[in-house]
């Protein structure tokens, strides 16, 4: 594959580690998953490359991204169950169910990078400001069933102004105390 600036690149492994340099020996910068974007950074050697991902450069074989994005599933220990993180091929992001604690804000807050990303309108950001961008699009929210422990956790997620959430599905019944 003939890499090109300017083209988002997904990682395609299921796991894979970028590094300081290109080598396996090299420090690891940051840990990356199957769906990942990233950004080649211009540089090469025959197996790795120079890329940005998750606010930081560093070296990823090549034979560990590509043009395509796959489906990306992720489940995550929310407490009493699972929930869901999904982003489709299309670059829509689904989520299911939350817990009644944090940790599917804490999942979103690593996996989107929240602490450094600059969002416009958000802790003084204007638009044209370097790095600045819109809040993260959370398009579909589906909450199974109206027992806490299965949409409490969201309140931290939507309350939240970098990330966005579009459409909000439950089934109507509401939980009474």
């Amino acid at each position: 594959m003939a890499l090109r600036r300017g083209i988002n690149y997904f990682v395609s492994v299921i796991d894979v580690v970028l590094r300081s340099s290109s080598s396996d020996d090299a420090n690891a910068v940051n840990h990356l998953l199957l769906g990942d974007w990233l950004r080649f950074a211009g540089e090469e050697t025959t197996d790795w490359a120079k890329v940005r991902s998750r606010g930081n450069t560093g070296w990823l074989p090549k034979s560990s991204f590509s043009e395509k994005r796959l489906l990306e599933v992720n489940f995550l220990d929310i407490g009493q169950g699972d929930g869901c993180h999904i982003v489709t091929p299309g670059d829509e992001i689904i989520l299911i169910d939350s817990g009644e604690g944090d940790n599917m804000f804490r999942f979103l807050n690593w996996r989107y990078n929240l602490r450094r990303l600059k969002v416009i309108g958000v802790d003084g950001v204007k638009e044209g400001d370097q790095g600045a961008r819109a809040a993260v699009n959370l398009d579909h929210v589906v909450i199974s069933h109206p027992d806490k422990d299965h949409y409490y956790g969201f309140r931290d997620v939507f309350e939240n102004r970098k990330l966005k959430p579009l459409n909000i599905y439950h089934n109507s019944l509401v939980e009474r105390s």
